[in-house]
């Protein structure tokens, strides 16, 4: 008998997240949430052919599909290993129920198996979506966060784990200690903003600038975690109170946000070197091109195909045409 998976209506269907993409995509999204290979914790190992073959489409489909979801975080795909991340995951599943007495081992395994490159941003995100301040005897369970982030931890990986303590903040929610500030220093054009109406964005823009440089972007950061967790009633008020006191503030629900913040720039840098790489390669093949005569030129080259020959005497006329105007 298949296993039962059920799916949040309205965050699926009404989600701005999902609202906006292609049929495509929804229907992808819908098959990793409900797929065959699926496990309890939303990462999992697939065969693109049959998980293309199961909805009628080619591989290559699937996969270009796949990586448009990676783009837009809603999904993560590692060609090496087959593993795909439904970042969606626990908006249709309970965290809470995967450390649960009878799935709590099948559950650190599965963690075992997660790609590197993804575990700590997703044990950031599994580790704030276990509840924090009551159990279903309505007694305090931030027991449960902290036994499971020690359970995590004692397997080797790093956990960064937020804990409630101290005065409420304009949000409704705790002021949180434990987590360490970040040092680092943003300039304006740096700093990232979570997706926010025009207005919004302009009196928030001028509140964060009252704030130290170096909790400028943390703070954004921490916005846009809470307002992804549904905790945040007032971005404006809440940068307010961080303004207001900002030796008080840590980064808690922001954490998330930061490690995929910093995995889009890091991705960012190494794709601007490697075209500064091949920008460099490019002018150094022009260099040679402009140094060869005809002669050395043909002797040279005579043994390539015609067509890549062809292209390389086209652009060895258009370095000599540009070359007596710089």
């Amino acid at each position: 008998m298949g296993r039962q998976r059920t799916i949040n209506d309205a965050e699926f269907w009404r989600s701005p997240r999902v609202a906006d993409r292609t049929q495509e995509d929804k229907a992808t999204l819908l098959y990793l949430l409900t797929s065959p290979y699926s496990n309890i914790i939303g990462v999992y190992q697939i065969v693109p052919r049959i998980a293309a073959a199961e909805m009628g489409w080619t591989a290559d489909q699937l996969l270009s599909i796949l990586y448009r979801l990676s783009s837009s975080d809603l999904a993560d795909f590692d060609a090496t290993s087959g593993f795909v991340w439904v970042k969606n995951w626990w908006d249709h599943n309970s965290a809470k129920m995967a450390v649960a007495t009878t799935l709590r081992l099948r559950t650190l395994l599965q963690i075992d198996a997660i790609p590197t490159l993804w575990r700590d941003e997703f044990l950031c995100d599994f580790l704030s979506r276990l509840p924090s301040n009551e159990n279903d005897n309505g007694q305090s369970s931030a027991n449960l966060r902290a036994l499971i982030a020690s359970e995590i931890a004692n397997r080797g990986y790093r956990v960064s784990l937020p804990y409630t303590q101290g005065s409420p903040s304009p949000d409704g929610n705790s002021n949180s200690n434990g987590i360490s500030n970040s040092n680092s220093t943003y300039s304006k054009a740096q700093l990232e903003f979570p997706e926010l109406e025009a207005a919004v964005l302009t009196e928030l823009s001028v509140v964060i600038r009252q704030l130290p440089s170096q909790i400028q972007q943390d703070v954004l950061d921490e916005i846009a975690g809470k307002l992804k967790a549904g905790m945040l009633r007032s971005p404006i008020a809440l940068a307010r109170h961080f303004a207001s006191n900002p030796a008080g503030f840590t980064l808690t629900q922001g954490i998330c946000v930061k490690l995929a913040r910093e995995k889009r720039k890091q991705v960012q840098e190494e794709l601007e070197a490697q075209a500064k790489r091949h920008a460099d390669e490019l002018a150094l093949n022009d260099e040679k091109l402009l140094e060869l005569s005809e002669r050395q030129f043909i002797e040279k080259h005579q043994n390539l195909p015609a067509a890549l020959l062809e292209r390389m005497r086209t652009r060895r006329a258009q370095l000599t045409q540009i070359l007596p105007s710089l």
